[in-house]
């Protein structure tokens, strides 16, 4: 949450020349709902099924750059799925790198609508603790502070 998967899979998807898809976007079209609001009236385990259901139906596109949410990868065997079905590429970035773009945009994610700074820090490190297990087997680890418009090159060169 916060790594710019959505800035740099954009950017990156424009560059190549491929599709860009927004998990949770495909979420909201298919429920009718904001991501808010769906967490507010279905709950977090709902919304993850919901996220499970999204990406398998990613399967029919040939190629394409896919930003996940960041507690994707470890629900219902998401990580799994994804590096059996394509290439996965996780943005490493500090709790300091994080916490600015998080700052920002509090209001817009259901998980931090109501932390201050200091209990955004904690959680942004306890979610790292606790989700990097499923991170690290990304078959990419970029790092967030060598993030570029090239930084995906090497995936077709």
């Amino acid at each position: 949450m916060g790594s710019g998967k959505t800035f740099w899979g954009k950017k990156w998807a424009s560059q190549l020349g491929f599709p860009f898809i927004d998990l949770d976007d495909l979420i909201v079209q298919s429920e009718g709902m904001s991501i808010n609001e769906i967490f507010e009236k279905k709950g977090d385990a709902q919304f993850r099924l919901l996220e499970a259901e999204a990406l398998r139906n990613t399967t029919n596109l040939e190629t394409a750059i896919i930003a996940c949410g960041g507690g994707t990868p470890c629900f219902g065997n998401n990580m799994d799925w994804m590096s059996e079905n394509g290439k996965s590429i996780f943005i490493e970035a500090t709790p300091d790198e994080l916490l600015p773009n998080l700052r920002n945009k509090l209001t817009q994610r259901p998980l931090l609508k109501r932390m201050n700074t200091e209990k955004l820090k904690v959680y942004i490190e306890e979610k790292l603790e606790e989700r990097n297990s499923y991170y690290l087997q990304a078959h990419h680890i970029l790092p967030y502070h060598l993030l570029t418009i090239h930084s995906l090159d090497f995936l077709f060169n």
